[in-house]
C-alpha cells in the first residue's frame, strides 16, 4: 500500500520547546542569610578572644588590704581565618555559536553562559562553607582555603591557625546520633550545652540536609520518648480543607528557637559529599560572618579571536568569632 506515513516521513523538521529548562534548582541558604561582614585586607585575618575568669564566692575579712591584682588580659588568645579565592569556573562562546545559530530556548549564548557561571560559583562557595575541610595556606600548587563550617564545630585542634581549646566547641554541642534514634531531646541537648558554654540562648539556623528535615517534621507525627515509637498525628482543621500539614519549619526550646532551611550542598570533604542530607548546623548569626574582598562577579577576558570568553570570581572567607555558640548534628546514619 502505496503512500506517505509518519513514521517513514522525510524532511520532518525537530520540534523543540521554547523555553531550556535546568533541572537542578538548588538553592545556597549559607551564601544568602549569613551576615556579611566587612572586607578583608589580606588572605590571613585574625580574630582576638577573651574570656571572664570563674566565678568567685569567697568572702573577704573585714579590713584586709588589697595586696594583689588580676590580670584583666590573661585570658586573651587569638585564631586566624583565610581568604579563598574561588576562580574555577569560565565560559567561552564562539563567533558563530553566538550570532548565527538559533538555539532552543537560548536568545544569548554568552548571557546564559556568564549566568550559569555565576550559580555554579555561589553552590562551589555554599559547599566550602558548609564543608568540613580546614583553612591552609597558598602554597603556588593549591591556593589558599577558608575553613568550613564542620571544621570550625569541632572539640579537636585544627591543623592549621587551631582555635584554642579554651574556646572549641564542647562535646555536648554535637551530636552523632543516628536520624533513627533522633528525639526532640537530641536537639534540645544540642541546644542546652551551647547555652551553657556560651551563654547564648537566641535564635539559630539550622542550616540541614533533606533526610535531617524530613525527621524533624516526624516529631510532630511520632511520641519519640516510647520505645517504639507511637503514631501521635491528629487533625484539627475545617472539614473542608484540603491541606495537610505535614512539616516542622521552627522548633521552639527553653535554649534557644531554631528555623529550619534546606541545604543540599553539606557535608563536603576533600571535594566529595559525604553523608550531607543527615547533617545539620546549629548556627547562632550573632558569631559568624562571611567576609568578602571580592563578590560573586562575572570577568570578561580579551577577545583571542575565537569568540568572547571569560570567568566567574569571588573572594570570601567564613569567619566563626565563637565556635562555642554554635552546634552540629552529624549523624552518620
Amino acid at each position: 500500500m502505496a503512500g506517505i506515513v509518519e513514521p517513514s516521513q522525510p524532511l520532518k523538521r525537530e520540534d523543540l520547546g521554547d523555553k531550556l529548562i535546568i533541572i537542578d534548582a538548588r538553592k545556597t541558604p549559607m551564601l544568602a542569610t549569613l551576615p556579611k561582614g566587612g572586607s578583608v585586607k589580606n588572605t590571613l585575618f585574625e580574630i582576638p578572644l577573651d574570656d571572664y575568669a570563674e566565678p568567685n564566692t569567697d568572702g573577704t575579712p573585714d579590713g584586709t588590704p588589697v595586696t594583689a591584682f588580676d590580670n584583666k588580659a590573661e585570658n586573651r588568645t587569638k585564631t586566624g581565618c583565610r581568604l579563598q579565592w574561588f576562580r574555577k569556573r569560565t565560559w567561552r562562546v564562539g563567533h558563530v555559536a553566538q550570532n548565527v545559530s538559533d538555539v532552543a530556548g537560548v536568545s544569548d549564548e554568552i548571557a546564559n553562559a556568564k549566568a550559569k557561571c555565576v550559580v555554579e560559583m555561589k553552590r562551589d562557595i555554599e559547599a566550602a562553607i558548609g564543608s568540613s575541610d580546614d583553612s591552609s595556606a597558598d602554597t603556588g600548587a593549591s591556593g589558599s582555603k577558608t575553613r568550613g563550617l564542620g571544621s570550625w564545630i569541632q572539640t579537636g585542634a585544627q591543623t592549621d591557625q587551631p582555635v584554642p581549646s579554651n574556646y572549641r566547641a564542647t562535646s555536648g554541642q554535637i551530636s552523632t546520633t543516628a536520624m533513627a534514634s533522633t528525639k526532640d531531646s537530641t536537639i534540645r541537648g544540642i541546644l542546652k550545652t551551647i547555652a551553657s558554654q556560651s551563654g547564648s540562648s537566641d535564635g539559630f539556623m539550622g542550616y540541614c540536609g533533606d533526610t535531617y528535615k524530613e525527621t524533624v517534621s516526624d516529631l510532630a507525627k511520632y511520641d519519640t520518648a516510647s520505645s517504639p515509637t507511637v503514631a501521635i498525628r491528629t487533625f484539627n482543621q475545617n472539614k473542608e480543607s484540603a491541606m495537610i500539614h505535614d512539616v516542622v519549619d521552627i522548633y521552639k526550646s527553653d535554649f534557644g528557637t531554631v528555623t529550619f532551611m534546606l541545604d543540599y550542598f553539606l557535608g563536603y570533604s576533600g571535594g566529595t559529599q559525604t553523608n550531607g542530607d543527615t547533617l545539620c548546623y546549629y548556627v547562632n548569626n550573632d558569631y559568624i560572618e562571611l567576609r568578602q574582598n571580592q563578590n560573586p562577579q562575572m570577568v570578561e577576558l580579551p577577545e583571542d579571536g575565537g569568540g568572547r570568553n571569560g570567568y566567574g570570581t569571588a573572594m570570601m572567607a567564613l569567619c566563626v568569632t565563637s565556635p562555642q555558640a554554635h552546634g552540629k548534628h552529624a549523624a552518620t546514619s
